[in-house]
C-alpha cells in the first residue's frame, strides 16, 4: 500500500517511531510544523509513536497535549508506555532506596513512575550507591542527563512492548520488529 506525504511516496511500513530530544524537537515542544507533518502522517493511516527518555510526568507538563499528537508513547527510556488505553509501567520501579541515598549526598534527581534521573555530571557518585545498594539496573546517559533504568530496559524493548500489545492493536506492525531487534 502506498501513501503520499507531502509529495514523498511512502511505503511499507504502518507505525513511524520518532525520538523526541534532538530529532523532533530542540526544545520542550515540537514546532507547530513538525507537529503537522505527525498530523499528516497519522491522516494516510500511519500509527505514529513518540519515543523518549523523559520523565512522563515531566513531558506531559511541558506539552500537555503530547497524548492527543501521538498513537502511543514510549517514555522514561522504554519503562513506561502511554497510550489512550491507560498507562503501563513495563517493569518495576527502581528501588526507592536509591532516591533516599542521592539525596543523603545532596545529589539533586528526578523520580519517574519506573526510572530515577540526574544530571550526568553525577555518573559517579549515582554507580557507586547502585553499588552499594546492589541495585540490578543500568546507567544510560543522554546528553546532560542520566537516567537509572531497569537492567535490559530501553527504548527498543519499550517500541516492541507497544507493537505487540493487544490494547493498541499494533499487530501487524509487529511483523518487522526483526528491524528493531537487529
Amino acid at each position: 500500500m502506498l501513501a503520499r506525504v507531502e509529495g514523498i511516496r511512502v511505503a511499507g511500513f504502518q507505525v513511524v517511531a520518532i525520538d523526541y530530544d534532538g530529532t523532533l524537537t530542540e526544545g520542550d515542544r515540537p514546532d507547530p510544523a513538525v507537529l503537522e507533518a505527525v498530523r499528516q502522517t497519522r491522516r494516510v493511516g500511519r500509527r505514529v509513536v513518540l519515543v523518549t527518555g523523559r520523565i512522563l510526568a515531566e513531558l506531559r507538563a511541558v506539552f500537555p497535549q503530547v497524548a492527543e499528537e501521538f498513537d502511543a508513547i514510549v517514555a522514561e527510556n522504554g519503562a513506561v508506555i502511554a497510550s489512550r488505553a491507560g498507562v503501563t509501567d513495563v517493569a518495576a520501579p527502581i528501588d526507592p532506596a536509591l532516591g533516599r541515598a542521592l539525596a543523603h549526598r545532596d545529589i539533586p534527581f528526578r523520580p519517574g513512575r519506573v526510572i530515577v534521573a540526574c544530571d550526568a555530571e553525577h555518573v559517579t557518585a549515582v554507580l557507586e550507591e547502585v553499588g552499594r545498594l546492589g541495585l540490578d539496573c543500568q546507567l544510560v546517559r543522554n546528553r546532560a542527563a542520566l537516567m537509572v533504568v531497569p537492567s535490559g530496559v530501553t527504548k527498543g524493548t519499550g517500541l516492541i512492548e507497544v507493537l505487540t500489545s493487544e490494547k493498541l492493536r499494533f499487530s501487524e506492525a509487529s511483523r518487522g520488529l526483526s528491524v528493531i531487534r537487529t
